[in-house]
């Protein structure tokens, strides 16, 4: 007998040979479809308001593939943002979001193909954020505070977080563009505290000497 799959397949496993006996429902093989690959994204629940997934004609989010241990550096795949698992993973208790990329293969392109099973790092594109200011996460203090110099005097402003990566903490209100953040450590923080820009003359005996 001669069996086609229905599908553009790759085997992954055979559990039979040519002359094997088989029965109706045994398992011959393992195959994947490999017009599209399935990648599962870890997502944590305060950012999915930012993901756009597919609806009412449009497509979901664009997502940058990347294996760093297999590809060049530099080399992405593209696929896109197609749905969200219902549940939460019980041990990191982040969201499942799926993304699927077309061609996994790359038989249509000079790209890199996906490895099922492995561990490949994922960027979504998410929704503009707009009237924020970005800021260095370095500079978010303890409990969602920032250092801003006014007046001379440091200033404990408590901010909004909208949105925060890595790298950058995105601020909705509690900071304006164009203030002072104070980007160095200081021994002493106290409201008031007096300050002074990197390069200015420290003040002279006469005048306060709260400045640091």
């Amino acid at each position: 007998a001669t069996i086609r799959a229905p599908f553009a397949a790759q085997i992954l496993s055979r559990s039979a040979n040519i002359g094997s006996q088989v029965s109706p429902g045994e398992e011959l093989a393992r195959l994947v479809g490999i017009d599209e690959y399935w990648v599962m994204a870890s997502v944590a629940l305060r950012d999915l308001r930012w993901v756009n997934f597919p609806g009412d004609g449009e497509e979901g989010a664009r997502v940058e593939v990347r294996h760093t241990t297999a590809w060049e550096p530099g080399i992405t795949r593209e696929g896109r943002v197609s749905g969200l698992i219902g549940t939460v993973d019980q041990e990191s208790r982040l969201a499942r979001v799926l993304v699927t990329v077309p061609d996994p293969l790359a038989r249509d392109a000079e790209s890199p193909a996906l490895i099922i099973g492995s561990i490949v790092e994922l960027r979504i594109v998410g929704e503009p954020l707009e009237g924020v200011v970005r800021l260095s996460r370095a500079y978010l203090r303890q409990n969602d505070t920032v250092w801003v110099m006014v007046d001379n005097a440091l200033d404990i402003r408590e901010v909004e977080v909208v949105f925060s990566d890595a790298e950058y903490a995105y601020i909705g209100s509690g900071l304006e563009a164009g203030e002072h953040v104070v980007t160095t450590s200081l021994a002493t923080v106290t409201e008031g505290l007096g300050l002074r820009r990197e390069g200015e003359p420290a003040p002279s005996p006469s005048e306060d000497g709260g400045s640091s």
